[in-house]
């Protein structure tokens, strides 16, 4: 698995190449230490996820990952932070983050936590969401949570919308209609109450629709 640093902090970026680089599972194939080296190494190397830190110099993690989705769908990116910001959080969902981390994580987390990324599951430390929790009104009690609320369909376009995917970009992957995929969130939206997308993925998170 082909790993991107994106780190200001000199040290710390030179302390998780080092750690990863010692797991056979991941191979450290740059490091940059600001957000435009970030998008301008992507043209130039076969990149599979970036960890992306978000307060950098010249352009930010949450500005950088939006023009690497945008450029480049395929590269996953983990933000890995040292805040909880409402803010940062909301806005990486928005801009199609495969995930979201404090810097405090226990390094085998990581590891975990970047294969299941590879697999195109999101990853958001549940803490770090627990501001924007009241957003988000279940489905039922918090007790009466299940997958079974959602079809098999829906479950497919809330994990891709996790992804970052907007409808038309789900539709192509699904080899669906644009129309079947609208209809297909507007469901989404009725059975949980929610008003947009970013909500779908708090939702998601929150109960474990990731996973299933």
């Amino acid at each position: 698995m082909n790993i991107v640093i994106a780190e200001d902090q000199t040290l710390l970026r030179d302390s998780l190449k080092v750690y990863l680089e010692g797991n056979k599972d991941f191979s450290v194939i740059g490091t940059v230490s600001n957000g435009e080296q970030a998008i301008e190494i992507c043209d130039r190397l076969d990149i599979d996820i970036i960890i992306m830190d978000v307060k950098m110099p010249k352009l930010n993690g949450i500005e950088a990952t939006k023009q690497i989705k945008k450029l480049y769908p395929h590269i996953k990116i983990l933000i890995l932070t040292l805040y909880e910001s409402e803010t940062d959080i909301l806005e990486a969902i928005e801009v199609g983050a495969n995930g979201y981390l404090l810097k405090d994580i226990e390094p085998e987390a990581l590891i975990s936590a970047l294969k299941t990324i590879s697999f195109g599951i999101t990853i958001f430390k549940y803490g770090a969401l627990t501001p924007l929790l009241n957003l988000v009104s279940p489905l039922k009690g918090d007790n009466d949570i299940v997958v079974e609320d959602f079809s098999n369909s829906e479950i497919e376009v809330i994990k891709l919308i996790c992804q970052g995917l907007k409808n038309l970009e789900i539709a192509d992957e699904l080899g669906l209609s644009l129309a079947t995929i609208k209809n297909r969130v507007g469901s989404i939206l009725s059975k949980t109450n929610l008003n947009d997308r970013t909500q779908i993925v708090i939702y998601a998170v929150k109960n474990g629709l990731l996973n299933c």
